[in-house]
């Protein structure tokens, strides 16, 4: 990625919930940090509350931005 420009348009997945949950489950494993301020309790092995998680995405807007390379930076 590194030496590219990249372009992207958002995609608003604010529909979907299921898909939703998957992806701040999959987040919150990896970035525990931020199950406090996502409303998201984890246990003891690092596992977000699934409660918690499909109340949390009531409230949320899951954005996707998919990655095009228009050039490699510094020309063009």
């Amino acid at each position: 990625m590194r030496g590219q420009v990249w372009e992207s348009t958002p995609l608003v997945e604010h529909n979907d919930r299921e898909l939703m949950a998957d992806k701040l489950d999959a987040f919150l494993r990896a970035v525990p940090r931020d199950a406090g301020p996502s409303g998201v309790s984890m246990d003891r092995d690092g596992v977000p509350n699934p409660e918690d998680i499909r109340r949390a995405v009531q409230e949320m807007v899951y954005l996707q931005f998919p990655l095009a390379a228009t050039q490699e930076a510094g020309h063009g």
